[in-house]
């Protein structure tokens, strides 16, 4: 079978998908999938588009097993209302990237899904909402968490999700920026021109700009840069031996050639940085932020029990990953808004991945619980609980 999806590299098999989905027959793994496809389905085509500051988000999306408000919040079954402004129950954000989103999984078993059906074992006093992005890693989610709160959003816990992408969009070079920044500034000479803002004769009097953008805008042409970034993208990978060095910021750098120790420790003072800035947001707006180091298949993980590994990796990838947690660890575990998660899948009996880094429903279940148990032990969660049941009952 093979289905053409962001997540899925390869073809895998049916019954490798089948392990890891143990609750869906064939057709429902199927339709699952096409959910994700980056072809047109039968419920259009998921894919991402503009969003202000953050620079992309996904778009709203409706199907069977894959659901996305206009505000880019991913629903945790098809019945939810998704209203971030209802004040009638206590609200949790769940910030992060693609593993968090849930790519892979329907709605029901993505880690918001999963803590929300723990949280409210006791009684319906918590939603939470699952506002993880593809790509987002904490610089972005600090600028989503404050657009959240400016657009009127109702929030008493945030909790950030981070570790994988935060190494991914700064590795193997420093560069904190979102995931299409090198296309923006590869194309910005075309947006300056039609905008005009810095030629004083104006874009439509200076024919040497005129005319590059009109070539460039030649269906030729186009198929032509098309063709040329494939085959670029080709030879980088079968270089770089593992697919993730055909991104725009690796190509023109030598993994060999990377002082891992020392980019760990610029990758984690930008997450500890990030952090930061998203407590002191929300002591202003007196709301409970947790940060959690997310599980990755580098560290702790019988390897055993993963279906999906990728071949012929780079070893920089276990490197910068091992001593970027171990600095993020050094500098957090003493906190009380932190949880290590990167221990998580230590003694899994099944394949927590549904690819080579999304998870499973098995693996975001897991999570979830974590989660949810470090919430409802929190003496500042009971009180708000209380207040809440106070509210409710009156």
């Amino acid at each position: 079978m093979k289905v053409k999806t962001p997540f899925l590299r390869d073809s895998h098999q049916l019954e490798q998908l089948k392990k890891v989905l143990p609750e869906q027959d064939e057709d429902e793994i199927k339709e699952i999938l096409c959910c994700f496809s980056s072809s047109r389905t039968i419920s259009g085509r998921f894919r991402m588009t503009y969003a202000p500051f953050t620079e992309h988000k996904d778009i709203p999306f409706s199907s069977k097993f894959l659901n996305i408000s206009p505000e880019g919040i991913r629903f945790n079954d098809q019945s939810d209302s998704n209203d971030p402004r209802n004040k009638s129950r206590i609200h949790v954000f769940l910030f992060g990237g693609s593993t968090t989103f849930g790519y892979g999984v329907k709605d029901a078993d993505t880690i918001a899904a999963h803590m929300e059906k723990v949280l409210n074992k006791d009684g319906s006093y918590y939603r939470v909402f699952n506002c993880g992005r593809q790509s987002y890693f904490s610089t972005i989610e600090a600028i989503a968490f404050q657009q959240f709160l400016q657009d009127g959003a109702y929030i008493n816990i945030a909790v950030f999700i981070d570790g994988l992408n935060d190494v991914f969009h700064n590795c193997p070079v420093y560069r904190n920026k979102s995931r299409f920044s090198e296309h923006i500034e590869e194309f910005w000479n075309d947006i300056d021109y039609l905008y005009g803002y810095a030629d004083e004769k104006g874009p439509w009097l200076n024919s040497n700009r005129f005319f590059k953008h009109l070539i460039r805008q030649m269906p030729l042409m186009r198929k032509i840069r098309k063709l040329k970034k494939k085959v670029i993208n080709h030879l980088v990978c079968k270089n770089a031996q593992e697919t993730r060095f055909h991104e725009p910021w690796a190509q023109k750098h030598n993994p060999n050639d990377v002082e891992t120790r020392k980019l760990a420790q610029q990758i984690s003072q930008l997450t500890l940085t990030n952090w930061n800035i998203i407590r002191g947001i929300s002591q202003q707006f007196d709301i409970y932020q947790i940060f959690c180091l997310q599980p990755v298949y580098y560290m702790n993980l019988p390897l055993e029990n993963h279906l999906f590994l990728i071949k012929n990796e780079h070893p920089l990838w276990e490197k910068i990953y091992k001593q970027y947690y171990q600095s993020i660890r050094d500098s957090s575990c003493l906190k009380d808004d932190f949880i290590d998660l990167s221990t998580v899948f230590k003694d899994v009996v099944h394949c927590p991945y549904v690819d080579s880094h999304h998870y499973s429903p098995y693996g975001n279940r897991l999570i979830a619980e974590v989660i949810s148990k470090y919430i409802i032990s929190s003496k500042w969660i009971k009180e708000l609980v209380f207040r809440v049941k106070s509210t409710s009952l009156s």
